[in-house]
C-alpha cells in the first residue's frame, strides 16, 4: 500500500490521539499483511526521483523472490518432463 501524506494533516494538525490512531492503523494494516510505504507530498511533487528510487528499492526485494520461485518451478517442471520420457 502506497500513501502520500501531506505535512499539514499528518504533522501540523496532529494531536496525540490522532498520532495514536495513525500508528494503530498502520499496525492493523501490517497485521492484515499489508506493507505501508509512505511518501511526503512535498517529495512526490518536487522530488519524484527520490520517491521512484525508494519505491524501486522496496519492490526489487519482491522481484528477486519471484525470480527464485520461477527458477525453482522451472527446475521442478524440467524434472517432471524428464521422468515422462
Amino acid at each position: 500500500m502506497i500513501e502520500i501524506k501531506g505535512f499539514g494533516e499528518h504533522v501540523t494538525n496532529m494531536d496525540r490521539k490522532k498520532y495514536c490512531n495513525e500508528l494503530n492503523r498502520e499496525a492493523f494494516l501490517a497485521g492484515m499483511g499489508f506493507q505501508v510505504i509512505s511518501f511526503a507530498y512535498d517529495d512526490v511533487a518536487h522530488r519524484p526521483d527520490i520517491c521512484i528510487y525508494l519505491l524501486r528499492m522496496v519492490l526489487s526485494r519482491f522481484e528477486s523472490v519471484n525470480k527464485q520461485v520461477e527458477r525453482i518451478f522451472s527446475l521442478i517442471k524440467r524434472s517432471f518432463a524428464m521422468r515422462s520420457f
